[in-house]
Parts: C-alpha cells; structure tokens; sequence
C-alpha cells in the first residue's frame, strides 16, 4: 500500500495558557454489551486478540510532563492468552522516566468465575532496567478466551522533549485508537502523520486543551522475515519539539547549529590524557592515513569499553570517560573523531538510526529519530563508517544494522544526508564437504567452510558469543544433523584474512524405499524458503549481496548407483539480480556436485515480492532435490 506521510511545520501546536488536567473517560472497568459479547474482529476475523481501545493523553502539569494511558484488550482465542503478559517498555534516552500508578483489571463474563472482575495485585508488578530502557512487567490475573483486560497508567517525563511517538497499530488489530496533545506554555510541537493510503486519521485542534488525533478498525501489523524495521509500517504520529522559549530549529542547518554548539562543551579533549603517549608510539613513523585509521580504531576498541548505552550525546566529560576506559555510543565515537583529528584525518559526526529503530524522514529535522553517533573518516581512496562500540567491528566492514539506512553529516557548512550500502562488500560462503557412504549408510566425511566479508563477520560474531550454540545451530538443521568429531577455526581473530571453518562430520542414514536419501545442501541458509506468505507490506533488506558456493565429494560403495541423478540447471529472477545454478557429475564412484548461489542486491521494494518470492522457490525445490543413492541388497 502507498504509504502518506503529512508533516507539520509551521502549523505546530502552541498552548497560549496552561493546559487543563486531562483524565479519561470515567469508566474503567466498565464494558459495553458489543465488547463482552464481541467473538472475533469484525475485519480480521483469525485474529487472537483485539485492541478495544488505546487512549492517550499528554500534557503538562505545574511542573512537569506526564502522559496517560489506557488500553482495553479482547483476548479471542486460546493462543491469543499470551496477550495477557503485559510487558511496558520505556527508553529512557537521558537517564530519567517514571511510571505511576498502573491500575489493570481482568474482567470474565463468565459463570465458572469466582468474581467478574479480578484486580492486579501490587506485588505482581515487576520493574527491571537494562542500559537506557526501563522495562514494567506483569501477568494480568485468570486471563482466559473471552476476557477483557484492561490496564491505565501514568507516565512521568522529564520533558516533552523526550515524547514517545504514538502508534495506532499494534501486533493484534485495534478498533479505536486516539491520543491527545497538550505542551506546556510557549512550547511548539510538530508533528508528522505517517499512514497508508487506505486508511483514515483524524486530526484536530480542540481549543485550550491541544490537538488531537484518531484512527479506526486498524489491521494488525505482522512481522516478516527481512523486515527492515517494523516501526517504519506502523501508522503513527512523529511528534518533535521545534520551540521552546527562544530556541527553535525548524531546518537541518539550524539543527545542526544547535547541536554542534552543545557538542562542543564536551568533544574537546586534552592532550595529555592517560595513555595518550601509548598511542602515540603506535603512530611514529606511520605517513599512510588508512593505516593510521586502523591502527586508532584496534587501539580505542582494545582500550575502551561500550557501556551499553547509545546515545547521540555524550553523558560525561569526554577526559572522564578517557580516563575511565569506559562511555556510552557518542563518548566513545566522539573519542576517536577526535583522535582522527589530532592525525589531519578529515572525519565528521554522523548521526544515524540502527535498521530497526526505523527510516529516517529526512523533511524536518526530528532527532529523536537517531539512536547514535557514529564516525566517518574520508581519505584520499576510500570511506569509512565507523562506529568504537562495535565488538567485533572491522575498519573495512560497514556495520550490519547500519546497511541500507541513511545518516545525517554534521558539520557547519557540509550538512547532509549520505546514504550507507554495501556496495562493495558480500556475504561470501565457500563450503567444501569430502566425504563417503557405504552400504549400511554410514557417512563420513569432512567440511571445510572459507567466509568473508560479512559472512566472516557474521559468523565470527557468533563463534566468540557462544561456540557450542554456533555449532549446534550450524550443523544441524531441518533437513539434516551431523555429529561433530573435530571442530578447528582459524584466522578468527585476524581482520585482514578469511575466516576458516573445519569440522569432521558423522551421520547414519536410513533406508526409505530402497534408497539412502542423502541432502546435499548443507550449510548455505538456502535449506528453507523464509518468502511464503501471498503477499508483502514491507520491503526486504537483506543488508548485504550473497554469494555461497558449495562443492560435494561423495564417495558410493562399490556397484552403488544414483537413481534418477539431479539435471544440470540455472536459474535466473526477471531483473536478472539474482541467479542459482546447480552442476552434477560422477566419476569413479565420486559423486560432484557444485551449487553456486548469487544474489547482487541488497534491497527488494515490496512491489517486487512476487518475483522475489518465485525464485527463492524455485532455489529451495531445486536444492533439496535429495541424492537418491541405491545400494546393492545384502
């Protein structure tokens, strides 16, 4: 569907005096004959759960901002219980949000039950927070199909500058959704409308109290394999403060103005800091700026730590965090622009949002749209997305949650947005599997895995996580599980080579109508085919291009034979981005088989699906044509 953005600029919200104190209609607890006798969405009929209504009301008090929410839930189906599990999470961005008397009822029309109405007990409310993010917990009491819960609470902000934005839609279809805006004296707000063309928003100004916005009968949002990010799908409102007194910015240079200004108080840092003169040794004698890139980013990764926190602006004094060998995401980038700096390397801030914080919209200057700060360093060849936090990063290697997003450029008179792809760089998978079959159909046999690129990076990742989950997970799939004699990696922790893999490989097959049916695609992610669904509302991002080879030696037992061998075949996509081919031969009882899989973009739009959808298809039924190997009776 077309997605309608309507942005507000000049028409902000402006509250002349102060906002009155908002409750919300005065019957909690109380369920009209539609809502208790309601079975099924009237259009989503399969849905487990219904939204009833989502209300909102943000507004300034005396001091202080608060928001009020209240959401009534129809559970419909046995599976749509899990909805019962209320989980209210709150980022927390500068370090400061309260939560405040959360009220929430069961309500069960139903004879069986002790009570119509079961209340949440205080001591049943969890609170945890982890890095930036306040997370509120709670199971709502005796939830069963037919229940109704619903659940109010007050949200306490430090200012409206840190408001969340308001989204209709959820995972479960909503019938009624509204929220209500009232800023304090002499603050405005603009907003953006982000929704598909087929559906209708509402929105008004209703006089001394704030504007107003509503939508009806939403579908629900449904998560999709390669989603880039499912905020970017939901129809919403964008809100962004652009006064507030006499601070205003209402263009991306005045923004950035703004923000290098702030910037400034904390970026400078001196120059005999504690190790400085360690890292200075590092440098002598190195004239190659790329060389130099390389050798500050290995020495702020080995020497600092992330903690946790991203963040577009640092939280402490940059000296602090130097000293403390410890920041949060622009602390530590912030650090090494600087450092750069100090070796004439020309580097800029860049601001950017991860793939899933969602897509930017780049018509007006809206920061709670980025999560971090990052670094982009220019030399005479090349460019270089860098980010200090990124544990197992690589100078060469873009970020993967940073692919396919935009980012914003901050400096005085070079201000932009840049766009950041893999152009360059694949997931590049070689996997060479050696191996034999005799006739009681034990396998045995070697594999031997060469990654580069992002598959380098992804799987090196992985392996220093959690080298048991990695080989659990890798050598064993839906359509085969091999036990592992040996497992040996190399170059795993040296940049600039390939990543290898080695293992030795087990497994005991079983006849099925005569035959040992032995799948050869092993190792590639092509042993399913994650497009099913009929249709798409979001686009694919891949990230990054592919290419995966593999190549399989197979030993038969003697006078053992291939029935029906697989055919020579290539197949291509219509806009020729994509193709697999699939060779097979046999010599001397050596099964050869040689699967090449290349895929050159990054991105499909979703208007595309269907070809898409098609030629993964295609893949997947051509690759787990299985060897039917037939071997002489006993």
């Amino acid at each position: 569907m077309k997605k309608v953005i309507l942005t507000l600029i000049s028409l902000a919200i402006v509250i002349l005096s102060s906002a009155q104190i908002f409750t919300l209609p005065n019957d909690f607890g109380k369920f009209s004959k539609e809502e208790i006798e309601l079975k099924s969405c009237p259009f989503e009929p399969d849905a487990d759960a219904v939204v009833l209504r989502d209300n909102a009301w943000a507004f300034h008090y005396r001091y202080n901002d608060y928001v009020t929410h209240r959401t009534r839930i129809k559970i419909l189906t046995k599976p749509g219980i899990k909805y019962g599990d209320i989980s209210l999470d709150f980022h927390s961005k500068s370090g400061f949000y309260g939560i405040d008397t959360i009220h929430a009822i069961t309500f069960n029309n139903d004879p069986d039950s002790s009570k119509a109405i079961i209340p949440l007990e205080d001591s049943l409310i969890f609170q945890q927070r982890t890095g930036g993010t306040t997370t509120v917990k709670f199971a709502m009491p005796q939830v069963k199909v037919g229940s109704i819960i619903e659940i109010e609470y007050i949200e306490e902000l430090r200012s409206m500058y840190y408001l969340e934005d308001w989204s209709f839609q959820t995972s479960v279809p909503t019938l009624f959704s509204s929220f209500i805006l009232s800023p304090p004296i002499g603050m405005e707000i603009s907003y953006s409308i982000y929704k598909d063309a087929d559906y209708k928003v509402t929105s008004k100004f209703i006089p001394d109290t704030g504007s107003y916005f509503e939508m009806k009968n939403i579908p629900s949002l449904k998560i999709e394999p390669y989603m880039d990010s499912p905020k970017d799908y939901l129809q919403r409102v964008v809100f962004q403060v652009a006064k507030n007194g006499k601070k205003s910015f209402t263009s991306w240079g005045e923004l950035t103005k703004l923000f290098l200004r702030d910037l400034e108080l904390k970026r400078q840092m001196k120059k005999n800091l504690h190790h400085m003169r360690e890292l200075r040794s590092l440098l002598n004698h190195v004239d190659d700026k790329e060389q130099k890139i390389r050798i500050i980013y290995k020495y702020i990764k080995q020497n600092m730590v992330w903690n946790g926190r991203d963040g577009i602006l640092p939280a402490q004094e940059l000296s602090d965090a130097w000293e403390d060998k410890k920041g949060n995401t622009a602390e530590l980038n912030l650090i090494l622009i600087n450092l750069l700096k100090d070796e004439n390397i020309e580097v800029y801030p860049l601001l950017l949002a991860e793939r899933t914080y969602g897509k930017l919209d780049t018509t007006f200057p809206y920061l709670d749209q980025f999560n971090k700060l990052i670094a982009f360093a220019i030399t005479d060849n090349r460019q270089f997305i860098l980010d200090a936090t990124e544990e197992y990063g690589s100078v060469d290697l873009v970020p993967y949650e940073y692919l396919n997003t935009k980012a914003f450029l901050l400096d005085l008179k070079k201000y932009q947005f840049i766009t950041i792809a893999s152009t360059a760089k694949s997931y590049n998978s070689n996997i060479v599997i050696n191996g034999s079959i005799n006739n009681e159909g034990n396998f045995e046999g070697t594999a031997n895995i060469t990654s580069t690129e992002y598959a380098k990076q992804r799987r090196s990742y992985r392996i220093r996580k959690n080298i048991d989950d990695f080989k659990k997970k890798f050598f064993n799939a839906d359509t085969y599980t091999f036990e592992i004699d040996s497992f040996k990696t190399e170059n795993l922790d040296d940049d600039t080579l390939p990543l290898k893999i080695s293992a030795r490989l087990k497994n005991k097959y079983e006849l099925n109508g005569g035959f040992y049916l032995f799948n050869y695609n092993l190792f590639t992610n092509l042993e399913s085919n994650p497009f099913i669904k009929p249709k798409r509302v979001s686009n694919i991002n891949f990230g990054y291009p592919d290419h995966i080879i593999l190549e399989l030696n197979l030993k038969l037992p003697p006078n053992a034979g291939i029935d029906n061998p697989p055919n020579n075949i290539s197949i291509t996509d219509q806009a020729l981005t994509m193709r697999c081919s699939r060779i097979y031969s046999i010599k001397d009882q050596v099964v050869n088989i040689r699967i090449e899989f290349v895929r050159t973009v990054s991105m499909v739009k979703s208007e595309d699906y269907n070809d898409l959808k098609d030629f993964y298809k295609d893949v997947t039924t051509i690759l787990n044509e299985p060897l039917l190997i037939k071997v002489p009776a006993n």
